[in-house]
């Protein structure tokens, strides 16, 4: 079965002020995608970043800062690595990050992207 959502909006139990509530809730809950870390967490806007696949794919959680839902999504370029990603996509001419575009990392990343939003559901947070 291949998972070719990379955006997957969480319907969650509990009422989560701020990213770093829903964060702490996680704290006591095994993921297969790894160890959820809070990242950026003194910025306007933090969010929790899982284990990177490669520089190129990621599962992250992120708040809307209109609506308030969470989502868990693919990023593109993992936490940490946007500037260094951009600089080698333009040096490259974007075959530096054309494997995490494409192939069996972004597919694993998508199929966590499912397996985190369903692990988080059927724990209840």
């Amino acid at each position: 079965m291949v998972m070719s959502k990379s955006v997957i909006t969480l319907k969650l139990n509990g009422e989560y002020e701020s990213i770093k509530d829903l964060y702490q809730a996680m704290l006591s809950h095994t993921f297969t995608a790894g160890v959820p870390e809070l990242f950026d967490a003194e910025s306007r806007f933090p969010f929790i970043v899982f284990p990177m696949l490669d520089r190129s794919n990621q599962v992250q959680i992120v708040r809307n800062a209109f609506t308030k839902k969470y989502s868990v999504t693919r990023a593109v370029y993992a936490a940490g690595h946007v500037a260094e990603n951009m600089y080698l996509d333009e040096r490259t001419h974007g075959l530096a990050t054309m494997s995490g575009a494409f192939g069996d990392t972004k597919k694993e990343c998508l199929r966590l992207v499912q397996v985190t939003a369903d692990e988080m559901m059927a724990a209840g947070l």
